[in-house]
């Protein structure tokens, strides 16, 4: 009887067990199927295609920013070279000093020679306000130069003066009362003279006399207008600086003056109180 019962319990359980195959597939991973696999292969493929092109477009643009930035220094350049023609000494267009850091004197090239305000607004600071707000600050009566000049200083920097290296820059900045300097004369510390900006100036540096081309090689050291550091966005890491010669060249920040940690600090310290004042 025994035996009776325990053969049809294993019939029972043949009858009442599962088709052959269903329990080993129900144990597989769904991972494990192809279409998944693929898809999720293709996904993975997709995004790294995408990081690469979403890479090379950022690259493309900051290219295209550069050298806009470069073009304006260009002009720039050019509009320095026709005031001097008519100044007294033949000096470069005056600067102000916005607390501590100093730019161009708009007033005495604006309208008169230059006059399209996209020159003096770097590209790579994406605010399109920046135009817009000096527009409207020339247009008020009598004309905001404060607040116009308070933008332009957070775009480039002017130099009024010939500083020819970081330990120059040092002692500038470390005057006293330094916002109230004298931007129109030559003036010194303990180690260096800072002159005037004006045609030939160069000529002061030279240590070569019997180099003919010494005068060339000397103003090509001394920068006269770069990108503000506390602002400037481009990548790599640096600015874009004009020389006394006039050339425009980028210049990696870390690599030599003016793009050093020393002038870095300094300007992006001036231009965050710039910014947060009211």
């Amino acid at each position: 009887m025994e035996n009776i019962t325990d053969e049809h319990r294993d019939d029972e359980v043949e009858v009442l067990g599962a088709p052959d195959g269903v329990g080993e597939e129900q144990k597989k991973p769904f991972w494990f199927s192809r279409t998944i696999l693929t898809s999720l292969i293709l996904l993975i493929v997709l995004g790294i295609l995408t990081a690469i092109l979403v890479l090379q477009f950022k690259r493309s643009q900051e290219a295209i920013d550069r050298t806009l930035c470069q073009n304006n220094l260009k002009m720039l350049a050019k509009i320095i070279a026709i005031y001097s023609e008519g100044s007294p000494q033949k000096r470069f267009p005056p600067a102000v000093c916005i607390d501590g850091v100093w730019t161009v004197d708009l007033r005495s090239i604006y309208p008169k020679i230059l006059s399209d305000l996209d020159i003096l607004i770097c590209p790579c600071i994406k605010d399109c306000n920046t135009k817009k707000e000096v527009e409207e600050a020339l247009k008020n009566v009598p004309t905001d130069w404060d607040t116009i000049h308070r933008f332009l200083a957070e775009q480039y920097v002017y130099l009024p003066w010939v500083v020819e290296n970081e330990n120059a820059f040092l002692e500038l900045i470390g005057l006293p009362n330094i916002s109230k300097l004298s931007l129109d004369e030559d003036t010194k510390s303990v180690n260096h003279a800072f002159r005037r900006l004006r045609e030939g100036i160069a000529r002061f540096y030279i240590t070569d006399i019997g180099n003919p081309s010494a005068l060339n090689s000397t103003a090509f050291c001394f920068p006269i207008v770069f990108d503000n550091p506390g602002t400037t966005a481009h990548f790599p890491k640096g600015i874009n600086v004009l020389y006394l010669d006039g050339h425009v060249e980028f210049v990696e920040f870390g690599s030599r003056y003016p793009a050093t940690q020393a002038v870095w600090d300094y300007f992006t310290e001036k231009t965050a109180a710039i910014k947060n004042e009211p």
